[in-house]
């Protein structure tokens, strides 16, 4: 199982793991932390304001963007943000 697999992200910013080594690691390195979970949702909330309703098409393009370098660095929290976007298209 890949890494980016074993957590799912929320809107708000949470984090869960998919099995129990996730949850483990989840608590070991404290990323449920408020701190943390405000950081996330606002990343989420900049590619989907809760307000913006998108198609299909638009939610995989926004996915597609997140997995690309922009001078060799991905957007923050891209990962976390994938992982919530591919809750959208469920």
């Amino acid at each position: 199982m890949q890494p980016s697999a074993r957590f799912r992200f929320d809107d708000n910013g949470g984090i869960s793991g998919t099995d129990a080594d996730a949850a483990k690691t989840i608590n070991l390195l404290k990323l449920d932390h408020t701190t943390l979970q405000g950081w996330r949702r606002g990343a989420i909330t900049a590619f989907f304001p809760p307000d913006e309703q998108l198609s299909r098409e638009e939610i995989e393009r926004r996915i597609r963007a997140l997995g690309t370098a922009s001078n060799g660095k991905l957007a923050e929290f891209s990962f976390c943000i994938q992982s919530y976007a591919s809750l959208l298209l469920e």
